[in-house]
């Protein structure tokens, strides 16, 4: 009868043991895995950002709020689109960012857009008044 399943004579003996955390550094970091979207995943004031626009963006608005034209600036705002008290799906804007003025913007930075992210960003749109009246979206592309 045929097993399909190998027996442990016929697997590779390992050559070496190493550590766990050197495996890690040498192989796990340099698989040459890419983003699906061939995004490159960026670094700015110590956070990670998913993408090298999203990156910059936040630097800019760094920049602002040193200058001192911003007042706060939030990162990945998620943020619950409800309908008739149900919640449809829930929008992560990149930046929620209040302005000298009070002014609330969500600002977010995309460089490919999507099926699913379009349809969110039209509901998102349509319950800005809802969520935060006087609010404004931006996109930056």
């Amino acid at each position: 009868m045929f097993n399909p399943r190998s027996k442990e004579k016929d697997k590779p003996k390992p050559t070496e043991i190493i550590p766990v955390s050197e495996y890690r550094i040498n192989f796990l970091n340099k698989s040459g895995k890419k983003n699906k979207y061939n995004a490159k995943k960026q670094s700015f004031g110590g956070r990670k950002y998913d993408s090298t626009l999203e990156a910059k963006v936040a630097e800019d608005l760094d920049w602002q709020l040193k200058a001192g034209e911003l007042i706060e600036v939030k990162e990945q705002v998620k943020i619950p689109l409800m309908v008739n008290r149900i919640v449809i799906c829930n929008y992560i804007c990149d930046f929620r960012v209040v302005d000298k003025y009070g002014q609330v913007k969500y600002i977010e930075a995309k460089g490919l857009e999507l099926p699913v992210w379009r349809i969110k960003k039209k509901l998102f749109l349509a319950l800005l008044p809802e969520i935060e009246p006087g609010a404004v979206f931006e996109m930056t592309k």
